[in-house]
């Protein structure tokens, strides 16, 4: 249990590591590293994603996704694909800080792991794969 509970307290010390370089990255077009991630998936879901997957993507409750949206405006589309159902996109605006923030994601990661050897690296990968695959929610 004291290796579980090292690798986890690892494991959140890299996210905030992170986490800060990101947030330090998207200080500039006032957004938080939440709001960005949310940016990031609906991104990713290029034909859209409604607001209870995107919860379930991101791990979080609906009321999280909603609040965070009040404050997207510019960068987010909700589209009605019917009367129960809506889809989230990108904007014009929203996709061009998409593609910028690919990259920004990609740098902010590249810092956290960049002490690490390609062995490392590829054990790391496989740990993470390997917890993801396995893990069963309660």
């Amino acid at each position: 249990m004291a290796d579980a509970e090292h690798f986890i307290t690892l494991a959140l010390e890299s996210w905030r590591r992170f986490s800060a370089d990101f947030g330090e990255k998207m200080q500039p077009y006032g957004l938080t590293v939440a709001q960005a991630l949310m940016i990031r998936e609906i991104g990713i879901h290029k034909s859209g994603i409604s607001k209870i997957d995107l919860a379930k993507v991101m791990g979080v409750n609906r009321s999280m996704i909603t609040n965070t949206l009040k404050n997207l405006g510019d960068y987010i589309v909700l589209t009605a694909v019917d009367k129960r159902k809506s889809l989230l996109t990108l904007s014009a605006e929203g996709k061009a800080l998409y593609s910028k923030m690919t990259r920004l994601i990609s740098e902010a990661a590249t810092a956290t792991v960049e002490t690490l050897s390609e062995e490392d690296l590829e054990a790391l990968k496989n740990i993470v794969s390997k917890m993801k695959n396995g893990y069963v929610q309660p």
